[in-house]
């Protein structure tokens, strides 16, 4: 096993630890919180998708390799899903609030996305993994899955950075305002904005 591989399995690994850390940690302070609850299983979705690659850079066979690609695929194809709908509660939108008939519509991306990618047996067909330096890659197939997927992911994550944004915009308390400047893309990306 090459060096590279394994660096970048512990970079996966630390980061699944970080996860779970924050995680439990919030779910400990209020574990009756919704807020709370969302932000764990945010956490957990993470921690699946971080797991699963760790395992699956270094794995010494092919075989292997997409088992731990199909696992981590619970991960990261629900937790756009689970942060549409944190932050959706962060800003208080009713249809985050709502019985779960309606607030279940913004998870359906992610049962579609986990039965492609993980549960089916077609979902063998949608990974193209190659042994490389730095452990097992995937190299894209350009299916149907594929686009379905990409145009989610993007249009989920400017979903939330535009309620993030009408969330400032809105804030009349001074704390929120605040909060929610940390949390502004440009803050997160390191670059002031």
């Amino acid at each position: 096993m090459e060096y590279g591989a394994l660096v970048f399995s512990l970079l996966f690994f630390g980061a699944f630890a970080i996860y779970l850390f924050f995680g439990v940690y919030i779910i400990h302070i209020d574990p009756k919180g919704t807020l709370n609850r969302v932000f764990f299983a945010l956490c957990v979705a993470l921690c699946i998708w971080s797991l699963g690659f760790a395992m699956a850079n270094t794995a010494p066979t092919h075989a292997i390799c997409l088992r731990w690609r199909r696992i981590s695929a619970f991960g990261w194809g629900s937790v756009y899903c689970i942060l549409l709908h944190f932050v959706l509660l962060l800003s208080g939108r009713k249809c985050a609030q709502k019985p779960l008939p309606l607030c279940s519509l913004i998870y359906l991306p992610a049962v579609i996305n986990v039965f492609g990618y993980c549960l089916l047996d077609f979902a063998k067909t949608q990974y193209n993994l190659t042994r490389a330096r730095f452990g097992w890659i995937n190299l894209g197939v350009q299916s149907n899955l594929d686009m379905f997927f990409n145009i989610h992911y993007i249009s989920y994550v400017l979903l939330s950075i535009a309620f993030l944004w009408m969330l400032r915009r809105k804030a009349q308390d001074g704390h929120l305002k605040k909060q929610s400047s940390r949390i502004k893309p440009g803050r997160i990306w390191g670059c002031p904005v």
